[in-house]
């Protein structure tokens, strides 16, 4: 196949499954805003050199979640704007190596924040619009985070003090947040 070197590919539009499962030196895919469903993830699988992946806006569930979890080297995931829920979050407690985890404009919860506990790796979250509150915080206790996105959430006050303690944290985006100052 002449595309054995490739280590990036980015596609708009359709998406040609028996090309990019062999592409086994790839380590960027850009398939943002493509009509790519869990069933085409599943053709990923084996891109076990994959570092980047981005998904936003495509038409993935949680359920997609059990391929991701298998590209054991990713560091880097993108899943901005695809519709995910809570369901199947607990896949995301298997990605170690992840620095950057973007879930924005999505409908998951605190409950979802339950499954990033033990990513021991993760530099950056955004949670942007997403339904996170005060209590979710305290699932993030404990990470390296360097950069958090907040904005247009359901934190207030108390949910930032519980990321009062963090040293590591350079920056928080809180848009839109709900918060008020106690004297």
């Amino acid at each position: 196949m002449f595309l054995i070197g490739f280590q990036l590919l980015c596609l708009n539009g359709e998406l040609f499954y028996s090309y990019v499962s062999g592409l086994a030196n790839l380590k960027e895919l850009q398939i943002s805003f493509c009509n790519i469903t869990d069933i085409g993830v599943s053709y990923l699988r084996g891109l076990q050199k994959l570092v980047q992946l981005n998904l936003e806006g495509c038409n993935v569930t949680t359920a997609s979640l059990e391929s991701i979890s298998a590209l054991v080297n990713l560091a880097y995931l993108n899943l901005n704007r695809c519709g995910l829920s809570d369901d199947g979050c607990d896949k995301f407690s298997g990605m170690e190596n992840l620095k950057v985890l973007s879930l924005a404009f999505n409908i998951i919860t605190d409950a979802c924040l339950v499954h990033l506990k033990g990513l021991r790796n993760l530099e950056s979250l955004n949670l942007d619009s997403c339904k996170i509150g005060d209590e979710g915080l305290t699932n993030l206790t404990g990470l390296p985070l360097k950069s958090l996105e907040l904005s247009d959430t359901e934190v207030g006050s108390n949910g930032l003090h519980h990321l009062s303690g963090w040293n590591a944290i350079c920056s928080y985006h809180l848009a839109f947040a709900s918060l008020t100052h106690h004297a």
